[in-house]
């Protein structure tokens, strides 16, 4: 009596997954838009953080120049896991029309995007990321009651400056996108107060 033990390899190889999953999901959610992407093949990645600048000072010609050294801290980040797995047989991958592959695909990607973005918003998440409102030492602008002008974008800005910062991307739900969406430049105008970008069309920009 003989036994026999079968390997059953993956369907897509890892640039296959690559530019079904994860590209696509870079482009699709809020993370991958606003946030810096970066990879690492290891179990920690880690930050250089420098906490203080070397000082500089003016110095006389001829005459020895004060050293003066960075104070340098680091950051360790230990990458959380988002997994998704569906398994298709082998002929509906090759056979399918559309391909099952892509299909299955885009209803993954369609979650993992939901997932980080709410990562990216709550404080904690079971065995995810800390997300923004969990980040302390922040400096915070109110808007008001109501949004008559872009003024607390503006006072966002130069806050963000005052401490070497700069803001790159401005992110909100659909509620209050729309009622950013329907200011207008002065009263009895239609044209938006924020202007279209170029670049990506149906994306509005807020000063620039």
């Amino acid at each position: 009596m003989a036994g026999t033990t079968t390997s059953f390899a993956p369907i897509l190889t890892p640039e296959q997954v690559s530019n079904l999953v994860i590209k696509p999901l870079i482009a699709a959610s809020v993370a991958g838009q606003v946030l810096t992407a970066v990879q690492t093949g290891s179990k920690e990645y880690r930050l250089p953080i420098v906490v203080t600048d070397p000082s500089a000072s003016w110095t006389a010609e001829g005459a020895e120049i004060t050293v003066s050294d960075a104070d340098v801290d680091e950051l360790t980040v230990t990458p959380s896991k988002l997994a998704a797995l569906s398994v298709i047989s082998r002929e509906l991958a090759k056979d399918s029309s559309p391909a099952a592959a892509d299909v299955i695909g885009d209803g993954i990607v369609r979650d993992l995007s939901r997932k980080v973005d709410q990562a990216l918003f709550t404080a904690t998440t079971t065995n995810g990321p800390g997300g923004l409102p969990g980040v302390s030492g922040i400096s915070t602008v109110s808007a008001g009651a109501s949004y008559t002008n872009v003024d607390p974008f503006s006072d966002a800005i130069y806050t963000a400056a005052g401490f070497n910062g700069n803001v790159t991307a401005w992110v909100t739900n659909p509620a209050t996108a729309m009622t950013l969406a329907k200011l207008k430049e002065q009263t009895g105008s239609n044209k938006p107060l924020l202007g279209p970008d170029p670049t990506v069309p149906g994306r509005r920009q807020i000063l620039g």
